[in-house]
């Protein structure tokens, strides 16, 4: 099942005594927890009382069972959202299995986590029998228009196309990042308005994501001393690296999607038409990966991963490990 399958299956169906979400996505969970909150208590009423929040290790499954076994007050429905799941204590988790295969019809249980359940362990199968499991990954970069378009529609406010690939090139494909961009666009421009591109880079260049893209475009056009002056800049700040190498690795993805094309396509023109981007995106995007042969790009995939590897494994302090794991990356990526 997925996310938009389950969004609608709320909308349809009563509600299900558990859901289970995981993955690195968390604005779907908060798409998915609207949904059953706006279900259970459609008018506000008995939330406050029967909708409890429980997170990583301060979960214990008898205590939730317990929750959940209890009749709700003033309200049909009690919610018991379980957050960062995966940080809670698999022995404590145990009670919830015998709950799972014979639940109370008046309660509802939320289960986020950042890795999927081992559906192999019986708690694992308890989940996949009691309701959906579903996994909330980052949408692919082709599908971030069409989720602009959905959020901004929402807002009463309408993007032209050249803003939706501004925002997908300048914040990625982070959703929680991308609502808070249409929101401040959606205050600047007011009801009813068409936001522009001249409006967009207003409200949203002067962030640390524009710095971030700066940095993307600086590797793509391999100008060494300028990516190195912007990641210094970055690290100034005191932006976490791990933010800047999701997008490191969606720059080196498309350039490799580029080069993969055959020659005729990767004109401008020809890439415009291919990838379905407007024709000043589709020039920078054939220039720069003009600049990298597929030996290039098959080094830089390889070095991505080691950084990635490194980020989570070195002994070094982690203000430390990240930015010389950085540094050496952007090296190795503007180089060549």
């Amino acid at each position: 099942m997925t996310i938009e399958e389950l969004l609608d299956k709320l909308e349809r169906e009563p509600l299900a005594p558990a859901y289970t979400l995981y993955g690195p996505e968390t604005f779907f969970m908060d798409q998915v927890l609207h949904s059953v909150l706006e279900k259970a208590f459609p008018d506000g009423a008995g939330r406050d009382m029967n909708y409890h929040i429980l997170v990583g290790k301060e979960i214990k499954g008898d205590a939730v069972v317990r929750e959940a076994r209890t009749m709700p007050m003033f309200s049909p429905w009690r919610v018991l959202l379980l957050r960062q799941l995966q940080q809670a204590n698999a022995a404590e988790l145990e009670p919830l299995v015998p709950y799972l295969k014979s639940p109370s019809p008046s309660s509802c249980l939320l289960l986020f986590s950042t890795t999927k359940p081992d559906g192999r362990t019986t708690f694992g199968k308890a989940l996949a029998k009691a309701g959906p499991v579903v996994e909330c990954r980052h949408p692919y970069d082709n599908q971030i228009p069409a989720i602009l378009r959905t959020m901004a529609r929402k807002r009463q406010v309408r993007l032209t196309r050249d803003v939706e690939v501004y925002l997908a090139e300048v914040v990625g494909n982070d959703l929680l990042a991308l609502d808070d961009a249409l929101e401040r666009l959606r205050l600047y421009a007011g009801a009813q308005g068409t936001i522009d591109l001249s409006t967009a880079r207003t409200c949203v260049a002067d962030t640390r994501v524009h710095e971030i893209w700066d940095l993307t475009t600086a590797i793509g056009e391999r100008k060494l001393e300028k990516a190195l002056k912007v990641l210094g800049k970055l690290r100034a700040e005191g932006l976490e690296a791990g933010r800047a190498l999701p997008m490191l690795a969606r720059t080196v993805r498309q350039l490799w999607t580029v080069r993969a094309l055959p020659a005729d396509k990767q004109k401008p023109d020809a890439l415009a038409a291919t990838l379905g981007l407007p024709l000043f995106v589709a020039r920078n995007l054939a220039a720069q990966a003009s600049r990298f042969s597929g030996e290039d790009l098959a080094r830089a995939i390889q070095a991505l991963h080691e950084a990635d590897l490194t980020l989570k494994s070195s002994e070094l302090p982690a203000a430390v490990r990240e930015w010389v794991v950085l540094e050496e990356l952007v090296w190795s990526l503007a180089r060549g």
